[in-house]
């Protein structure tokens, strides 16, 4: 069993270059009962750890901690960085590279539980499909094995274990639909106005 660091990692390197291949991969999908702006708005104001996703074998996130950028809900968030803290203990780092009405991508490396043994990083994309009073909305999560001796290994884990979370967050996602509809648009709706890094 792998030991949580004494003291949080800093995450101050370069993210992994996500311009590569050889990806293990996996989208799920469901229609939110919400138009975009409003479910975006309700994704900015809702932090990870208030999301409660219900994954057995995926520990729960307790807190984020910001390293750089902006996590201003009323801004774009491309470029910022935190440091996310997990029941267990042990930690990893994200960052934002996209952000529109369109598309929230983001990067996850530096893991320090068991994960890291296998998975150099992970990507997580949502999509957005407009279409008018609800929304269909796409969630990819890749992850890069450390080396071809951990590719069946990560292809089991994302199959057997990784779904379960991702089903349960776009249950989430799903379940809120009528209570997002309230929510504020918090940035311009304008994709074209929001930065990209990928």
């Amino acid at each position: 069993m792998i030991r949580p660091p004494k003291t949080p990692p800093t995450f101050t390197g370069p993210r992994p270059d996500t311009n590569q291949s050889g990806y293990v991969a996996r989208t799920d999908s469901t229609m939110v009962q919400a138009p975009v702006e409003a479910l975006i708005s309700w994704m900015h104001s809702n932090p990870l750890e208030d999301w409660e996703i219900d994954a057995a074998s995926v520990p729960r996130i307790v807190r984020t901690e910001p390293l750089k950028g902006t996590w201003d809900p009323s801004q774009s968030w491309v470029g910022a960085r935190r440091r996310v803290v997990l029941e267990n203990g042990h930690y990893a780092a994200e960052e934002i590279v996209a952000d529109s009405n369109h598309q929230f991508k983001y990067v996850v490396w530096g893991t320090t539980n068991y994960a890291s043994l296998l998975i150099d990083h992970a990507v997580g994309e949502f999509t957005f499909r407009d279409l008018g009073d609800q929304t269909l909305v796409n969630w990819t999560y890749s992850f890069m094995p450390r080396s071809f001796l951990t590719r069946l290994p990560v292809v089991w884990f994302v199959r057997f274990i990784w779904s379960g979370f991702m089903t349960s967050g776009l249950s989430i996602m799903q379940e809120n639909g009528p209570r997002i509809i309230t929510a504020d648009v918090p940035h311009d709706a304008d994709a074209s106005l929001v930065g990209n890094l990928t």
